[in-house]
């Protein structure tokens, strides 16, 4: 079993230590579809009184990735401290498209690590 990265929005591997699952390991790793669209829902799913507070967080989930590409589940594996925050990065994880992973030829669910990061932007 094999736990997937997507770490500023690219893909590796790492080994899974959490959430037990039947995963073969993926020769085609699967690829956030919708970019564009997740940097707009962090933006969304931003938790406002948070960010007028300036207050910042990373949230790192788990995320099981269906053969078809879909998110089926999420859990949360490392906390930002602050479950507004938390809450957010799973709503966030629960609208991402990937491309399915392939092993030998078959589509194979996998779950990867998605850190979720909220950041005020500097304004200019």
């Amino acid at each position: 079993m094999r736990i997937l990265s997507v770490v500023a929005l690219a893909v590796a591997l790492m080994p899974l230590v959490g959430p037990s699952a039947l995963c073969q390991e993926p020769d085609i790793r699967p690829e956030l579809q919708n970019r564009s669209e997740v940097a707009k829902l962090l933006e969304r799913h931003y938790p406002a009184e948070l960010k007028r507070a300036g207050v910042e967080g990373r949230t790192l989930l788990w995320v099981f990735i269906g053969e078809n590409g879909r998110v089926q589940k999420t859990l949360v594996h490392e906390s930002s401290g602050y479950p507004a925050l938390d809450t957010a990065a799973v709503d966030v994880a629960a609208e991402m498209r990937f491309s399915p992973a392939y092993h030998l030829g078959n589509a194979t669910p996998v779950w990867i690590a998605v850190p979720i990061e909220f950041r005020k932007r500097n304004r200019s």
